[in-house]
């Protein structure tokens, strides 16, 4: 029966452009089979194509739950629903952070948790997104650009000092002719000796 009420979600979807009535047939057949992947992933096309949000958050948080399922990747997409479709900020961040944990895609989570974290003036978290990003920096362009990035947060949004002078060294030794590093570090290193 659900493969019967498969084959009517697709024709109603495909053949007579009735999306309702291929929802129908899909919750059918989950109800009937509630671990059917293939219906899962069919219904959360459909509420994809009418902008249906909600539902389609519920369809994917069940989808995630599914043995095999790349929860990771699923739970990158729910927290990219919760942020730019439902802005939901806070279930977003939790969102990418239980994203990273599943093996969801380390750049890209990071990325938007430091988009997150920033716009809700998150110091400490956007500290820790840096120094997970350096972890995971390739390359020592991304490294210096990280290293600058961080120590800017550190003294300007933390005011820590010590932490600022150690991206900073970090960075020199990455571009030991860096002049704006140096520059900035002697600053703090001035600024720290006369306390």
């Amino acid at each position: 029966r659900s493969e019967r009420l498969l084959n009517i979600a697709r024709v109603a979807r495909d053949e007579l452009a009735r999306p309702a009535d291929a929802v129908s047939a899909l919750r059918e057949v989950i109800a009937l089979v509630p671990d059917h992947a293939k219906a899962m992933d069919e219904l959360a096309e459909l509420h994809t194509q009418h902008e249906e949000w909600w539902p389609l958050v519920e369809v994917l948080t069940a989808r995630a739950l599914l043995p095999g399922a790349a929860s990771g990747a699923i739970q990158m997409r729910l927290a990219g629903l919760m942020e730019s479709q439902l802005e939901d900020l806070p279930q977003a961040i939790r969102l990418y952070e239980s994203a990273l944990e599943a093996g969801g895609d380390a750049p890209t989570a990071l990325a938007a948790l430091e988009r997150l974290y920033i716009e809700a003036s998150d110091w400490e978290h956007v500290v820790t997104t840096y120094e997970r990003l350096l972890a995971l920096a390739t390359s020592d362009a991304t490294r210096v650009d990280l290293l600058e990035r961080l120590a800017l947060v550190r003294e300007e949004a933390l005011e820590d000092l010590a932490g600022a002078m150690l991206a900073w060294d970090k960075l020199l030794e990455l571009t030991p002719d860096n002049q704006d590093a140096f520059e900035s570090l002697r600053r703090l290193q001035q600024m720290v000796g006369s306390d």
